[in-house]
């Protein structure tokens, strides 16, 4: 993927009148390179990255996976995420960004080991942003079916769908 420098998200941001400078957090929902990529028109901007997807993408090991750690900044060091929080849905765990939790991270592995989500509630309105590839979704009743992906646990291949409604996710 080739991206031009003036189409890359610094310039693009100033295009709509906003600086890198004043981005709080940067999420990163996973470290292939087309996500990656403009990691260094954020230093002063807080990391956000799930810490499975790190440990995958680091190093050699990294670079052997199709990773390219030694394309990060030298300061690239993010804020690794658990998902100790409370469940949400069939997600079995989250981590709030902010205090009331209108935004939270929750895993969708998948299209990357550690691949994360952002959902963001205002009001009755909640959004799902960065759907793995690996999901559909799918318009049913009042709600949304992100499609069906596998999932091994305890090395048995499980199905896992997801439900979404305005209400919030379901285990289907």
């Amino acid at each position: 993927m080739d991206v031009e420098a003036e189409e890359e998200i610094g310039p693009r941001l100033r295009e709509i009148g906003i600086s890198a400078a004043d981005v709080r957090w940067v999420v990163l929902t996973h470290l292939h390179t087309d996500h990656a990529g403009g990691l260094y028109h954020f230093p002063h901007s807080e990391i956000l990255l799930a810490r499975a997807e790190y440990g995958v993408a680091r190093g050699l090991l990294g670079r052997a996976r199709g990773y390219l750690p030694h394309r990060w900044p030298e300061w690239f060091a993010p804020r690794l995420v658990d998902f100790g929080d409370e469940a949400v849905g069939q997600f079995p765990g989250s981590h709030r960004i902010t205090r009331d939790g209108d935004v939270q991270l929750v895993p969708t592995p998948g299209h990357s080991a550690g691949h994360l989500s952002v959902i963001v509630k205002d009001g009755e309105d909640v959004f799902f942003l960065e759907i793995p590839a690996e999901l559909t979704v799918f318009e049913v009743g009042d709600g949304y079916v992100l499609g069906a992906y596998e999932e091994e646990i305890d090395g048995e291949r499980h199905v896992v769908e997801y439900r979404f409604t305005p209400r919030g996710m379901q285990e289907e």
